[in-house]
């Protein structure tokens, strides 16, 4: 990926004082996504509402990353989406969205590489905290810190902060506090393994933390082909278990992914995991509230026009215990990078 080198004037942002400015090299990367989305969500039952659509979607994203001294540098990241032919329907399908999403400093202290501010995170593969999957519909902000270390042959990463309210009408979705580790080994030259823990506290929740657990795997079963799984099982009396299983093909400049998921009602956060059924489908979701579980397929196609352009498509078909109807969802487009 190119970059883009210019020398700007910063002051006090990054915790310099008001009274020093001082010219640094910032370095630049972005993308442009244009998707064509169409939602068919006939789920019924328990308040459930229609959802059959058909649009486009834009999204911009600027990154940028200087070095304040050796050991110490900022990152942020500007992003915008904007649907077109499509009102939006709930608080997680805004028609136009525009936000300083990524912000903060990273470096090293001591033995260990810190990042603190706003910024993505993941435990695992994502089942129990994650900034979400392309098939994300809500955007998951996390401020806190983030230390990873190497010991021996386990990596070690370390996460403590703050998930945002990013779905005001779903109960028990707000702001909750994270605390949580992950260690990961590779077991062999195909064979990686992972577990991970975590405890949330929601804020506007009268229950105390709820914690988490999983164990996961990525397998590279022969030079094309990739598999990849997560187990995770949350201190709940019941309904407390959940699963994803992918496989993915890859030839040439294509990469053809299957991944199945199995998630039940309390087993992960309801909005900032990976699978969380109101972060991993694209529609207004009618998966969870008042059912068991959900599960069903995902396929996604990716090919690599030239080094800075791609193209993906992506279908899912997910269903509720309890109700009728699927949550049926596809969406395909190209990426522009630079």
């Amino acid at each position: 990926m190119s970059k883009k080198i210019i020398t700007l004037a910063l002051a006090a942002m990054f915790a310099l004082s008001a009274g020093t400015a001082m010219a640094m090299p910032l370095d630049f990367t972005g993308d442009f996504r244009l998707q064509g989305r169409v939602y068919d969500d006939t789920t019924s039952g328990n308040g459930a509402v229609t959802d059959k659509r058909s649009f486009f979607q834009f999204r911009a994203r600027l990154m940028f990353n200087g070095q304040l001294d050796k050991d110490t540098a900022f990152f942020g990241r500007i992003s915008n989406r904007s649907n077109f032919g499509s009102p939006a329907l709930s608080a997680n399908d805004s028609t136009k969205t525009t936000e300083f999403d990524w912000y903060g400093i990273k470096g090293k202290l001591d033995d260990w590489n810190y990042s603190l501010g706003r910024q993505a995170v993941t435990l695992g593969q994502g089942s129990i905290l994650g900034t979400g999957a392309d098939a994300s519909g809500v955007t998951n902000r996390f401020d806190g810190v983030i230390l990873t270390k190497k010991l021996g042959d386990y990596n070690v990463n370390v996460i403590g902060g703050k998930t945002m309210n990013v779905l005001t009408y779903i109960p028990d979705s707000g702001a909750a506090q994270w605390y949580g580790f992950d260690v990961s080994k590779q077991l062999s030259k195909k064979v990686q393994a992972g577990f991970a823990f975590a405890s949330a506290k929601q804020d506007n929740a009268a229950t105390d933390s709820r914690k988490y657990f999983s164990v996961n795997t990525n397998i590279q079963a022969t030079p094309n082909i990739g598999i990849s799984g997560e187990y995770t099982r949350s201190n709940a009396d019941t309904n407390n278990a959940a699963y994803f299983v992918a496989s993915t093909y890859s030839w040439d400049k294509n990469s053809f992914t299957v991944q199945y998921n199995n998630v039940e009602n309390n087993s992960v956060d309801k909005v900032a995991g990976n699978i969380s059924p109101y972060a991993y489908s694209y529609s207004t979701n009618n998966l969870w509230t008042g059912d068991t579980k959900y599960s069903g397929f995902t396929y996604a196609y990716n090919r690599t026009i030239r080094d800075n352009l791609s193209f993906h498509a992506v279908y899912m078909n997910l269903k509720a215990d309890g109700r009728t109807g699927a949550d049926k969802n596809f969406a395909s487009g190209l990426v522009w990078s630079f």
